[in-house]
């Protein structure tokens, strides 16, 4: 399995890194072309987006990553898009109920209602599509799409909230228009995309009762990542909740090119191997994978830190830019976060999903309470201690729950090796700072330096095994 892990691990670090280089792109471009203000309101309209799009289909996709390996594909597809069929119809109509609430949208917000629901309809189909690509196993044809939907996705926005709306809502339907037709393509690709009039109600309850808890433990997750924008808005104003956003984005963007493609190829084979029984062979497995993401990880949270001032100067407007201290805690705690998603994969596979959301729940409460005293203190950079105290959290939950089953094992060794292989990259930057200057161009020049001295210094301490090399050199030919 673990030539398996490194292919489609590869694959989904290109369709992870291509769109997200563009979204970053986005970032510079629209912090330049609106206001921080704006760009607040338009991070917390994506709130509601995650929120509705979450709460209606996040159970489906997990219950497509965990059940499509053990039933019939076209059953669980056709049962899938019933149930999708009928969430849609009583989100819209919900939505229409609640437009002609009198005074139930804020003041600013109304241009951004139809954009949230259409983008919420439009990105949960796209999630339950690639659910099933991926829990197939079709790295190769997932890729390609996401690739295909990155760059169309780039062009509408840009004609959309420039040149033709001159609007940020342009951001949100530019989205809505990619990734509906991206969608559609791939419905059309995948057997069994109908309507049931007797749907299998054995399989849909158990697919509701495993993913129904992760509906909560990823509204948690989204709280931990969007609750302290609100109490930023009401405590400091749209302005901070702008510059935190766009910082905070740089960040978890960054962080994403690291711990999106190892949770997507991880989950779908983790669940393939697990046959109920074969408990120590998962441990292993994910004390596995823990360890390689521990290798690229902890290089990247350093790179971001030291590269957060000079490159959030290169890709945001000043006003955004005094924000970059920002980077490098968000970083530390989204790190922390992804490891802890593999860790979690044991109680996945034993269906503990209570169990998460019980983990979740705490640190989101965590989060709300350190919030409020640490923004008032500290304004943006309260909120980012927040973010990463709470991320810190849920991984020592998760890793003294697991003991009583699927134990998640962190191998230490690693964790010194990884740090000590950071020490010249450390260095490399100290001296940078005091000899020259410390500009986007000179912080970059000396990547391949450091970074060469970290994997000489890891090897060389015996963490990558010659298999571990081989395989790599195969796979890369």
């Amino acid at each position: 399995m673990a030539d398996r892990f490194f292919r489609d691990a590869g694959l989904y670090a290109i369709s992870t890194v291509f769109p997200a280089i563009l979204g970053l792109a986005l970032v510079s471009i629209f912090s330049h072309a609106f206001t921080a203000a704006s760009y607040g309101e338009y991070s917390l309209a994506m709130v509601f987006v995650t929120i509705i799009s979450t709460f209606s289909t996040g159970w489906l996709e997990q219950a497509i990553l965990r059940y499509e390996p053990e039933t019939d594909t076209d059953n669980l597809i056709e049962n899938t898009v019933t149930v999708l069929v009928g969430e849609f119809v009583l989100v819209v109509g919900l939505g229409i109920i609640v437009y002609f609430i009198q005074g139930f949208l804020p003041t600013g917000y109304q241009k951004f209602y139809a954009p949230v629901i259409c983008l919420a309809l439009t990105l949960s189909a796209f999630r339950i599509s690639q659910a099933v690509y991926q829990s197939k196993l079709q790295s190769a044809s997932l890729t390609k799409l996401k690739l295909v939907r990155s760059v169309l996705q780039f062009v509408v926005i840009i004609g959309l909230a420039i040149y033709i709306l001159d609007d940020i809502t342009g951001w949100l339907w530019g989205t809505v228009l990619a990734t509906g037709s991206v969608t559609m393509y791939m419905a059309f690709q995948m057997e069994g995309v109908r309507i049931t009039y007797r749907p299998d109600t054995d399989l849909v309850r158990r697919m509701f009762v495993f993913g129904v808890p992760l509906i909560g433990w990823a509204m948690a997750h989204q709280l931990l990542n969007f609750s302290d924008r609100f109490i930023l808005e009401i405590l400091r104003g749209s302005t901070q909740v702008g510059i935190y956003s766009s910082n905070y984005t740089i960040a978890s963007r960054s962080l994403g090119l690291v711990s999106g493609p190892f949770i997507m190829a991880v989950h779908p084979i983790v669940m393939n191997t697990w046959t109920g029984e074969n408990h120590e062979e998962l441990s292993e497995m994910v004390r596995t994978y823990t360890r390689y993401f521990l290798i690229v990880g902890v290089p990247a949270v350093v790179y971001l830190s030291v590269l957060s001032e000079p490159v959030a100067e290169f890709m945001l407007a000043e006003s955004y830019a005094n924000g970059y201290l920002v980077i490098p805690i968000v970083a530390s705690g989204t790190f922390i976060w992804g490891l802890s998603n593999i860790g979690h994969k044991g109680l996945e596979a034993k269906e503990r999903t209570f169990t998460m959301l019980a983990g979740a729940t705490i640190a989101v409460v965590l989060n709300i309470v350190l919030n409020i005293p640490l923004i008032q203190r500290y304004g943006y950079l309260g909120a980012a201690l927040a973010t990463l105290l709470s991320f810190s959290f849920y991984p020592v939950f998760i890793y003294f729950v697991s003991r009583n089953g699927i134990r998640w094992q962190i191998p230490t060794y690693t964790v010194r090796n990884v740090l000590l292989g950071c020490i010249p990259i450390a260095i490399g930057y100290i001296a940078l700072w005091f000899t020259t200057s410390y500009s986007i161009l000179a912080t970059l020049a000396i990547v391949p330096v450091t970074g060469l001295f970290y994997l000489v210094t890891v090897y060389s301490l015996g963490e990558a095994s010659e298999e571990e090399i081989e395989m790599l050199r195969q796979i890369s030919r």
